[in-house]
């Protein structure tokens, strides 16, 4: 039982961490800039889901390169062990509109709180295993649901993230001169997905264990 215990504690420490990245989205400069990047300590990084607090409490900044990735410095011949460079760079973009400020910080507060949500189902499910038996018909549904969010949730989310960085890029005064990263196949959250199709086998698993419980139970 202590085990299930600090496994559901760990869940709600992961639902209390959304939270409050999400709050640093909120009131940092792309929000409504209360808070500034040096205001909170770098010993939170580990906690963001994103590497560190600086994306959350800085300007927009979107991978961007020039069209056609021209190299630079080419010698020829080309000597042994040669290496190419390519010309991209960052955007940093200030002056958005509020909608544009709206659909990014909105992309990055629903990437928080379906992890969030995702945090929550998983401790509910541990926690009826210590009252009860875990097999049942929620739990299945409860895993089924998060299977869906990351088969299905998880590139439509990748694919919006996206959409919305070439639309503020390309929108900017800058649009003209560089260019977006394109959305290929690659791009897609594939590790994800494929956690969220184990969870969708395991929830007919599960259910199919609720089934035969039931059946068990019916000739006793």
């Amino acid at each position: 039982m202590r085990a299930t215990r600090i496994v559901e504690a760990g869940l709600w420490l992961v639902a209390a961490a959304c939270a409050f990245w999400s709050a640093l989205w909120v009131l940092g400069p792309n929000g409504f800039g209360r808070l500034r990047y040096d205001d909170v300590p770098r010993w939170l990084d580990p906690l963001s889901l994103y590497g560190g607090n600086a994306r959350a409490l800085a300007l927009p900044s979107v991978p961007v390169a020039k069209p056609g990735y021209v190299f630079l410095g080419q010698p020829s011949p080309l000597p042994r062990n040669y290496a190419a460079l390519f010309s991209s760079d960052y955007a940093v973009l200030q002056g958005l509109t509020n909608l544009q400020q709206l659909c990014y910080v909105g992309l990055h507060l629903l990437t928080y709180a379906v992890v969030a949500f995702i945090a929550v189902t998983l401790a509910q499910l541990v926690g009826t295993s210590r009252t009860a038996s875990p097999f049942s018909e929620a739990n299945a549904r409860r895993l089924r649901v998060i299977g869906l969010l990351l088969v299905l949730g998880a590139p439509l989310a990748s694919l919006a993230s996206w959409a919305c960085e070439r639309w503020l890029v390309e929108s900017s005064s800058v649009g003209d001169e560089v260019a977006t990263r394109d959305y290929v196949f690659a791009s897609l959250p594939l590790w994800t997905m494929l956690v969220g199709a184990a969870v969708l086998v395991l929830a007919g698993v599960w259910r199919r264990g609720v089934a035969m419980a039931e059946d068990v139970r019916g000739l006793v």
